[in-house]
C-alpha cells in the first residue's frame, strides 16, 4: 500500500487549520500543520513531500518594497511572513510541489518578485472581494483560460468564495496567470513545470460541499506522488 504523502500546512497562530487538514486528508494526503511559534526547524522536520501555504493575514508591504496604502487595516504576522519566505528560499521549498491558497498565493507572488493590490475596495473592481463574507458564500465566478488549472478545474465559469481584500497586482516573473475573475483580477497562477499552483479563493472551505475545488487537493497529492516516484527512480 502506498503511504500517504506528507503535506506540510503553514498556518497562522490561532488559525483554524481543520478545513485544510480535512481537504488534504480527503485527497489522500497526510496533513501536518505547523505555525510560526513552532520554529522554522519544525517546518523542515515534517520532511514534507508537498506544501500548502494557507490563507490568513495580509503580507506586510515592506516585503515587496511598498508603504501602507490608504484604507488598509493590517493585522500583521511578521514571524509568519519571515518563516514562509524563508521556507520558499530553502531547498525544500524550492523542490516539493506547492499549493498556495489566498494569502499563500500572495506570498508566492511576492517571493518570486511580484507585488500586491493592498485594498481591493479602493479599486474599480466589479466583482465582490470581501474578507468579511461567509466562508462558503459563492461571491463571483472565475474562469481558467488554459494551463494546468484549466485541466484541473475545467474552462467553464466556476462560482467561488472570495474572502480577501488583497490580490496579485504585478505578476511575478516565472508565474503564469491562468484563472481570472470577469473583471480581470488574477485568481489562479502556476509555473510551467507545474510545481507551483495557487488560487485566490478558499477551496478548503468548498471542498466538503462537493465543489470542484476539491480537485486542487487531489492534484497536489498526485503531484507529490509523482515527485516521490521520480526520486525513487533517480535513486535506483
Amino acid at each position: 500500500m502506498t503511504a500517504a504523502p506528507r503535506v506540510l500546512i503553514t498556518a497562522g497562530e490561532g488559525q483554524d487549520a481543520v478545513p485544510y487538514e480535512r481537504a488534504v486528508r480527503a485527497a489522500g494526503g497526510d496533513p501536518l500543520v505547523r505555525r510560526p511559534s513552532h520554529g522554522f526547524d519544525a517546518y523542515l522536520a515534517t520532511d514534507p513531500e508537498a506544501i500548502v501555504l494557507a490563507g490568513g493575514a495580509s503580507v506586510a508591504p515592506e516585503w515587496y518594497g511598498s508603504g501602507y496604502e490608504s484604507g488598509v487595516s493590517f493585522a500583521p504576522e511578521p514571524d509568519r511572513d519571515a518563516r514562509e519566505f524563508a521556507l520558499l528560499e530553502h531547498p525544500v521549498g524550492r523542490t516539493v510541489p506547492l499549493l498556495g491558497i489566498c494569502r499563500g498565493m500572495q506570498v508566492l507572488n511576492v517571493a518570486l518578485g511580484g507585488t500586491l493590490w493592498q485594498h481591493l475596495p479602493s479599486g474599480d473592481w466589479i466583482d465582490t472581494h470581501d474578507p468579511d463574507l461567509e466562508r462558503t458564500h459563492l461571491a463571483h465566478t472565475v474562469r481558467a483560460t488554459g494551463g494546468h488549472l484549466g485541466v484541473v478545474l475545467g474552462n467553464d465559469d466556476l462560482h467561488v468564495n472570495s474572502i480577501h481584500e488583497q490580490a496579485v497586482r504585478d505578476l511575478a516573473p516565472g508565474l503564469r496567470a491562468t484563472v481570472h475573475t470577469s473583471d480581470g483580477l488574477v485568481e489562479g497562477v502556476e509555473t510551467p513545470d507545474l510545481r507551483i499552483v495557487a488560487v485566490q479563493w478558499h477551496p478548503e472551505e468548498l471542498a466538503p460541499l462537493g465543489h470542484p475545488s476539491h480537485r486542487l487537493f487531489d492534484d497536489l497529492v498526485q503531484r507529490a506522488l509523482s515527485a516521490r516516484l521520480a526520486l525513487q527512480k533517480a535513486a535506483s
